[in-house]
């Protein structure tokens, strides 16, 4: 959306088709809108328009020319300027579009509509290369495609919906009297009163009782059963909860299912991804004490990894807008002495802080140094590419006790704004790291050699160089290849060009760009001050623009990869 680069087509003309609305048609549209995920990273400045076709049964599409353009519009449309830039598989507030509840309205109100009826969305804008959106489509992805929401009050005299089970969450720890809470909302223009709420455990009819709290229009109410639930055994359960009154127009909206699966509260130290934590994320402030053992985290929902908000993979979808989200899981250690180092893999978006038993084992990169508490944002961002990703980090067995251990997590965003976060985690025991050196570097007389292996940092001394082979590996080629270390290393000079300083000013100091290459943060304009300060780069071989000195450099050589040797730049 809008432009569509394939084969040079340009702007084009979207049509979304959405079968089976079952709105009554002398509903009242409260609002309405269109969630979509992104399909890859698209950025840009475009506006869309969004009108609906004005028709009561709006037929399929085919493949013949002109066939969504051609359609008859809606007087009522709706302008979108989505966010400015789309992350792939994001699925947020930034993918979903304006209220299009006067769009809806419109078709619904068409001679002719009936409760099933289709809808279909004709999308234009603006755009180009550069300047576009890209979401998935029912024929690439059906699980990603774009979905319809509608909230809307059906205008009948008697209309009594359960709307939610509150309570149990979807997963939970043994609990021998599990609090059952429903939502009830009226959507009858007569006041609601006398209704019966029930419900039932995998068929099994649990608990009925009437409620007295009169309901208005639009009015909602809790209830909690007086019959508790009994959650003490592992395994899954399927709660079915339901209202009634008498003379009730519309019953399909009586009835709602959930599943719930009933968990171990103390986890094996070695759990998988995936796995349950307890979590907070109301943006109450929990106190400094959430993280010790001793925190009583009782009232706080189980869910299960991945966790977050804002990009459609989430398990445990959280609330958004907050600085600090908090995670705390408990882990049985039968015997400490049988573990060495641990291997923690985190998906952190954007930054978290390790707290074992209630000492801080570890911050990630993106966390800010000094103290962490409720209101710490993370000093940047993750990467849009690799957000997701799980990042591993090595803590120490020594935080740990026999018995029951309390891992705790926070995670930290950026900014309370951002449209998304991510965490998931899980251990491991060992890791293989990626070869990286070998590295030489000398303490007084000393000679120290360190590389990184699969295992782990490996860290050798030496007090001579005699017979020392080092050598270094190449994985990702297959091979690898040795050297003997040499017992002196003879630099050659940079060879400084002698120029004009006007023309030093105007380019940037590309006199000094060796210096800019043994560190590129070095701006061009404190060069000249690296390379007086720097002792080894005092008194270097020196050229100039002269006539002569452009000619002699004709004669340097240069490795040509081609020949696999030194050549000159006839050559």
């Amino acid at each position: 959306m809008m432009y569509d680069s394939w084969n040079s087509q340009g702007l084009q003309t979207v049509g979304l088709r959405f079968s089976n609305i079952t709105i009554p048609i002398n509903a009242t549209i409260v609002n309405a809108y269109i969630q979509f995920t992104a399909d890859g990273s698209s950025s840009g400045n475009i506006d869309i328009t969004i009108r609906g076709e004005d028709i009561a049964y709006s037929s399929t599409f085919s493949n013949t020319s002109n066939n969504i353009s051609n359609r008859n519009t809606t007087a009522s449309n709706v302008v979108w300027t989505p966010s400015s830039s789309w992350i792939d598989n994001a699925s947020g507030l930034g993918q979903r579009t304006p209220d299009l509840s006067t769009i809806v309205s419109e078709v619904i109100s068409s001679n002719g509509w009936q409760i099933g009826n289709p809808i279909t969305f004709i999308i234009s804008g603006n755009g180009n290369s550069s300047d576009f959106r890209e979401a998935y489509s029912f024929d690439g992805n059906s699980s990603k495609s774009a979905q319809l929401f509608i909230e809307y009050n059906p205008n009948l005299n008697i209309d009594l919906a359960l709307t939610s089970i509150n309570s149990p969450s979807n997963t939970v720890y043994p609990n021998s009297s599990s609090l059952v809470e429903v939502e009830v909302l009226n959507y009858g223009t007569l006041l609601a009163n006398n209704y019966n709420i029930s419900y039932s455990v995998n068929g099994i009819f649990t608990d009925s009782q009437t409620v007295n709290i009169p309901l208005a229009l639009g009015q909602s109410g809790v209830n909690s059963f007086n019959q508790t639930l009994d959650l003490s055994s592992l395994g899954n359960y399927v709660l079915t909860a339901e209202v009634t009154i008498a003379n009730d127009q519309d019953t399909v909206n009586n009835i709602l299912s959930k599943s719930i699966s009933v968990v171990n509260e103390v986890d094996s130290l070695l759990f998988n991804q995936g796995s349950s934590w307890r979590y907070l994320d109301s943006g109450l402030n929990p106190g400094s004490s959430w993280k010790d053992s001793l925190f009583n985290d009782s009232i706080w929902p189980v869910g299960i990894g991945h966790f977050g908000f804002g990009e459609g993979d989430e398990q445990t979808v959280l609330n958004s807008g907050l600085a600090t989200y908090y995670f705390r899981k408990k882990v049985n250690i039968p015997n400490i002495n049988e573990i060495n180092d641990l291997y923690f893999h985190l998906v952190h978006d954007d930054a978290a802080v390790i707290y074992i038993n209630g000492q801080e084992a570890a911050r990630t990169e993106m966390a800010p140094l000094g103290a962490i508490g409720h209101f710490t944002n993370a000093r940047q961002t993750s990467n849009s590419t690799n957000e997701n990703n799980f990042y591993t980090y090595k803590i120490s067995s020594n935080f740990f006790v026999n018995g029951i251990n309390t891992i705790a997590i926070s995670i930290h965003n950026r900014c309370n704004s951002y449209d998304d976060i991510s965490f998931d985690c899980f251990i491991t025991s060992n890791y293989l790291y990626d070869y990286d050196g070998p590295y030489v570097y000398y303490d007084g007389s000393d000679i120290i050699i360190e590389e990184v292996t699969p295992n782990g940092l490996i860290s050798n001394t030496y007090d001579s160089i005699n017979g020392l082979q080092l050598t270094c590996q190449l994985p990702h080629m297959g091979t690898s290849f040795s050297f003997n270390l040499k017992p002196q290393i003879n630099i050659e000079p940079s060879i400084y060009p002698l120029n004009p300083s006007k023309f030093l000013s105007i380019s940037g100091n590309i006199g000094y760009h060796h210096i800019h290459h043994l560190n590129p943060s070095i701006p061009f304009y404190r060069l000249p001050e690296t390379m007086r300060a720097v002792k080894s780069l005092q008194n270097p071989k020196t050229t100039s623009l002269r006539i002569k000195d452009i000619i002699s450099c004709l004669k340097l050589r240069v490795w040509n990869e081609e020949l696999n040797k030194m050549s000159s730049l006839n050559e």
